[in-house]
């Protein structure tokens, strides 16, 4: 199975006999009308977008309806601007809450970015220690 995050987090499932109807997404906080629901309607032109106020962790979560064997992970960037708001997103594959794997932490400015991660989990995070991330609010 290969997750794509579009924007700063689109989800599109490459997998035959998968469908994005059914999945869900919540995140940390939302800004204006990007909701965490845009990350799982299929449509590469939107995306999902945080509250632009700091706080200790943002993040996004797609909960995908049952465990998966995961083996790709790729993330694009937002192709509008702010690109520099994904440095310090650490890319992980989980179970519940708990991590199974770590596949990557994002350290600069790109297009894409290309996870080769192989685990099996229910949900794909996008998440940043924003404290630690000084460019959040350049």
């Amino acid at each position: 199975m290969v997750l794509i995050f579009r924007g700063i987090a689109q989800l599109a499932l490459e997998n035959p006999g998968w469908k994005l109807g059914g999945l869900t997404a919540t995140m940390s906080s939302q800004f204006a009308q990007y909701s965490a629901s845009l990350l799982v309607d299929g449509d590469y032109e939107n995306f999902a977008h945080t509250d632009a106020i700091p706080s200790p962790e943002t993040w996004m979560r797609v909960y995908l309806r049952r465990v998966v064997k995961i083996t790709l992970i790729n993330v694009y960037n937002r192709w509008d601007c702010c690109r520099y708001r994904m440095i310090g997103l650490s890319v992980l594959i989980k179970m519940g809450d708990e991590i199974v794997r770590r596949c990557g932490e994002i350290v600069e400015e790109r297009e894409v970015y290309s996870y080769k991660c192989a685990g099996k989990g229910d949900v794909v995070e996008l998440w940043k220690d924003t404290w630690k991330v000084d460019s959040i609010n350049a």
